[in-house]
């Protein structure tokens, strides 16, 4: 077990929204991309379409600061 949890700011840095939670996880690793998904999630369920992601996890950042991910580009 471990916890996770966000933060969802607006442009001018004040608080919208945020989130913890108790999830089951092999790693601190495997927490990160839990709590990164769970944001997501969470910014696409209250309507926020553009956002930028900032992590403290300097493995879960692509180095290009880009997604590297043909389906996530295309939608599907």
């Amino acid at each position: 077990m471990g916890g996770t949890g966000g933060v969802i700011r607006d442009h001018l840095g004040s608080w919208i929204v945020g989130f913890s939670c108790k999830v089951k996880v092999v790693n601190a690793h495997h927490a990160e991309l839990l709590a990164l998904l769970h944001g997501l999630n969470l910014a696409q369920k209250i309507n926020i379409n553009h956002l930028l992601v900032e992590t403290d996890s300097q493995v879960n950042a692509p180095t290009d600061g880009r997604i590297n991910n043909k389906a996530y580009n295309e939608g599907g």
